[in-house]
């Protein structure tokens, strides 16, 4: 997911300046991702945070971001208050990523667009992980605490 995934796309390796490993779970899976808590700590990784549908692992300088979302309506998945379309995360593929076989969004172009905009190709010094708009903020915070105000005026906009 995440800056991972386009680096893996994009650049066939990690960024350079992003120094952790993002993971998408899907919110019915995480309970058999948490069965495997032991084998991370059996691996010399500790749970660095775990907040509401984040878990962060740490061992030495070594970081895993694992998000996790959850369904939301008929086409979105959500995590805190930033959704994405379920197509995304639901249709998968296999990638081939440093010799390792990883899931990705099938339509991982449409992903990154999504994240990252129509220039995603086009890398940006040191910039460091999503880096929303004004305008993404306001639109997330009003499509949650006030969904019918949001709706009306997504309908009115159409």
């Amino acid at each position: 997911a995440y800056g991972t995934l386009l680096g893996a796309i994009r650049e066939g390796n990690f960024i350079e300046h992003d120094f952790d490993t993002d993971v998408i779970v899907l919110e019915e899976n995480r309970a058999l991702f948490l069965d495997l808590l032991f084998e991370f700590r059996n691996n010399g990784f500790v749970v660095g945070r775990y907040e509401n549908d984040l878990i962060s692992l740490i061992r030495n300088e070594e970081y895993i971001d694992v998000y996790f979302f959850k369904k939301y309506f008929f086409i979105y998945r959500k995590i805190d208050i930033y959704y994405t379309y379920s197509r995304f995360l639901e249709k998968t593929s296999t990638y081939n990523f440093l010799g390792e076989f990883f899931t990705i969004p099938q339509d991982f172009e449409g992903y990154l667009e999504h994240y990252y905009g129509r220039n995603w190709r086009t890398p940006i010094p040191n910039l460091h992980g999503l880096d929303f708009t004004f305008y993404q903020k306001i639109k997330a915070f009003s499509r949650k605490h006030f969904y019918g105000l949001y709706s009306l005026l997504k309908q009115l906009k159409s």
